[in-house]
């Protein structure tokens, strides 16, 4: 039902949609439940110990540990967070969580994809403060590793060494 290939892929299987409760976290578990796990909103070990705000994921350290999962890599730094990433903000009781659909470029405000920001259950682009900025996730399989650039070659040719095959001839 749901297209994991790629951000803009998933984007487009999800847009306009009401994700399991409407809830902001029902749609960010989504990878989670890809992947084979769940998003915690509490410490695991003691499921009585917050108000289950989907901040808490991030807040509490236990949590956080338990949603940092093979195929996510933590971003701590908002200055980090890039296009695709699960980005997690303090906002209200609560707090907030969706889909960063750009770069953040310092700007204070970041385009994301979420549900049940402003009371809308369906899935839709806002620009969302980042005042409240707490952590985010980045799905591994849509930001494959750069891979490593080659030594620097100077680009000039060696002309002498080609000088050199030629008097030979």
């Amino acid at each position: 039902m749901y297209n994991f290939n790629s951000y803009y892929e998933f984007i487009a299987s999800t847009m306009g949609q009401r994700i399991g409760n409407g809830e902001c976290w029902d749609y960010i578990n989504l990878i989670w439940s890809h992947l084979g796990s769940r998003y915690y909103t509490y410490p695991p070990s003691d499921p009585s110990s917050t108000n289950h705000g989907v901040k808490w994921g991030w807040i509490n350290e236990e949590a956080r540990e338990a949603n940092t999962i093979d195929g996510l890599t933590q971003i701590p730094l908002l200055a980090n967070v890039k296009r695709g990433d699960i980005v997690i903000i303090s906002d209200g009781d609560y707090g907030h969580a969706g889909f960063a659909d750009e770069d953040y470029d310092g700007s204070g405000y970041l385009h994301m994809y979420s549900q049940n920001y402003g009371w809308v259950e369906l899935v839709k682009l806002d620009n969302i403060p980042m005042s409240g900025f707490l952590g985010a996730w980045r799905y591994d399989a849509w930001n494959p590793p750069v891979p490593p650039t080659p030594a620097y070659r100077s680009g000039k040719f060696p002309w002498v060494l080609y000088a050199r095959k030629l008097r030979n001839r």
